[in-house]
């Protein structure tokens, strides 16, 4: 005998951005960020259903912002212009800016179970735009990346 399916109740749609949305992610706190394609971030708390919309950060020079990622209480999000920002969502502040990138940053991961934000790993893989990038274990002593339209994953160990 099947069970009868449960419907999904449809939410009021939230509509804060003023262009395309690129990037969500949340924590086990309620709390939503989402992105765009202007570079401004927007920080949600998410409270009795609905979604309540208490940070902004302002894009950086018109570049889109297009992976987020949370650490603690920051946010990390990486640009078309290759930057990586760090938002302090408490204090509603950039704590740090970093351009490594000569490029877009398309993947940003945290390994949980580390103490401080770093740069962990470096590898050049030919012919591949990257898409996608995740630790594979809470020390961040391996991860795996992907590359835009192909068929392969790449993993890394320390």
């Amino acid at each position: 005998m099947c069970k009868p399916r449960v419907a999904n109740a449809a939410k009021p749609e939230v509509t804060d951005h003023m262009k395309p949305i690129t990037d969500l992610v949340s924590n086990e706190k309620n709390i939503l960020v989402s992105c765009d394609d202007s570079g401004k971030i927007w920080v949600w708390d998410y409270i009795d259903s609905r979604l309540q919309q208490t940070v902004s950060f302002e894009g950086y020079n018109g570049f889109s912002c297009n992976c987020l990622a949370f650490y603690k209480k920051y946010v990390l999000a990486g640009y078309g212009s290759g930057h990586l920002r760090v938002f302090d969502i408490n204090s509603k502040l950039l704590i740090s800016e970093i351009s490594g990138h000569s490029k877009w940053v398309t993947a940003i991961d945290v390994a949980p179970d580390t103490d401080r934000v770093s740069h962990e790993f470096s590898q050049n893989i030919a012919n591949h735009m990257l898409f996608g990038g995740v630790f594979l274990d809470k020390s961040g002593n391996s991860f795996c990346v992907s590359g835009y339209d192909s068929l392969e994953l790449h993993y890394f160990s320390q």
